[in-house]
């Protein structure tokens, strides 16, 4: 296990922190003790400013704390909590998605939270629940953003076909069709670059079909004939993607579908509020010639036969967490109970990003009033999917696919996640995508680093 004790100042400088900003009010410095947040909510300026502001109101209100928080890529979460934990140093809290989280739940640094969820008030699903099965909240969940299918209406029409796809089958042979190199056009847009796109929707399909990356016992649970179907669908797939999908990550694959180049794109919500725009509620100046005639759809199952009943929804939970051995446990409790426990404050986070962040709350989606947001006012027919997509969420077996879970034998397996994070199963993919790697090779060699994953 990795060191434990808290020098702040060796992680800040470890960690790139040191520049974060104090977002302070009017009271005396030297008074104010300071409790810093990791944020990696640095991608989207509006939620960012939303931040800002909250932390500088809630700074106004204290006299003796003062909260500073540095905003980070997601991607770069994994990799500076990792050096924070290598050093033996940590901040006081953390806001992160499941590759960052998962190596603090790993290395047992977060505290239980379960009494600072009802103490905002808030009921989270049962299968929304990040615990480490003892029954207890290691993490505040502040949205769920949902894995689907944007695909083109129009260019289904052209060659006869239209959506949903009830089977991956189906989106394979709709890819198939809507490919037409002479008109500059190619069915999916797959990220093939080796920087975490393939490796996610990988495990985005085979946890969907009921995968599992690890056994109960935290063994490899791989060597299966689901994890090479699997493989195949991806390799099947990446037939119809454009040549330059081998440069593609996550936000190539997102150009490619809104520079028209590609008929379908497998994300969450960014790619609409992109081609929605700022005009509607959305991000940038918006794709006004796909804006009515992108559909999207929850993730098919392997069988039509088992459509809808077993869509699925892929939900990155992203979070709250607190260090257990920080210095400042209450004050960032305080803070987190400031924050989440008003309603309305909770609802005008989630409106800086529509689409893309989602509510945990049933309470929340529910109400028709939460809609009226102008983004979702764009596209009322998207409104009772999304709904049904955080139904799905929360009744799924396992909606967190970044972290394998067996509730009925209270194991959790966090190492899932930081094999997405680490890259292993892009390679895995790639592999066998580009390499043409056999399964078996594959899986042999992914099999050994997932095993050094549990034992580091």
């Amino acid at each position: 296990m990795m060191g434990r004790s808290f020098t702040r100042r060796s992680f800040l400088a470890t960690t790139g922190i040191a520049s974060a900003v104090a977002l302070s009010s009017g009271h005396a410095r030297a008074a104010r003790k300071e409790v810093r947040l990791l944020h990696t909510q640095a991608a989207d300026p509006k939620m960012r400013q939303w931040y800002m502001d909250a932390i500088a109101e809630y700074n106004s209100q204290t006299s003796d704390v003062e909260i500073v928080c540095e905003f980070i890529p997601w991607s770069d979460a994994y990799t500076k909590i990792q050096a924070g934990l290598q050093s033996g140093t940590a901040p006081d809290f953390i806001h992160a998605d499941p590759t960052g989280y998962a190596a603090l739940l790993k290395a047992d640094l977060v505290m239980p939270l379960t009494d600072t969820v009802s103490k905002i008030g808030w009921t989270i699903p049962p299968n929304l629940r990040i615990t480490k099965g003892d029954g207890n909240d290691y993490v505040i969940p502040t949205w769920i953003e949902i894995l689907g299918l944007n695909y083109r209406r129009d260019w289904l029409a052209e060659v006869g076909l239209a959506g949903p796809f009830k089977s991956w089958d189906e989106v394979i042979a709709a890819a198939k069709a809507m490919t037409n190199p002479d008109k500059g056009r190619w069915g999916i847009s797959m990220g093939l670059k080796r920087e975490g796109k393939c490796g996610d929707d990988f495990l985005s399909l085979y946890t969907g079909f009921g995968g599992h990356l690890y056994a109960p016992d935290r063994t490899p649970a791989i060597n299966n004939d689901l994890f090479k179907q699997t493989l195949e669908i991806m390799r099947r797939l990446c037939e119809s993607a454009p040549p330059d999908a081998i440069e593609w990550e996550y936000a190539g694959t997102r150009t490619g579908y809104k520079t028209e180049k590609v008929g379908m794109n497998i994300y969450e919500g960014r790619t609409i509020i992109e081609i929605l725009g700022e005009q509607n509620g959305g991000y940038g100046a918006g794709f006004p010639n796909l804006m009515d005639v992108t559909d999207w759809q929850l993730l098919p199952p392997l069988a039509a036969s088992d459509w809808p009943k077993k869509a699925f929804v892929r939900s990155g939970i992203e979070g709250f967490s607190i260090l257990k051995d920080s210095p400042n446990i209450a004050a960032a409790n305080k803070f987190l109970i400031w924050l989440l426990g008003d309603r309305n404050r909770y609802v005008s986070m989630l409106a800086t990003v529509p689409y893309m962040e989602i509510p945990v709350l049933d309470a929340i989606a529910d109400d028709p009033s939460y809609w009226k947001n102008p983004a979702y006012q764009r596209r009322p027919d998207l409104i009772p999917k999304l709904q049904e997509a955080i139904r799905v969420a929360g009744d799924s077996a396992l909606p967190n696919n970044y972290i394998d879970e067996y509730p009925d034998k209270h194991v959790v397996i966090p190492e899932t996640a930081i094999a997405v994070a680490s890259l292993a199963l892009d390679d895995a993919v790639l592999g066998y995508v580009l390499e043409k790697k056999s399964a078996d090779e594959v899986i042999a060699t992914l099999q050994g680093t997932l095993a050094d994953f549990v034992k580091e």
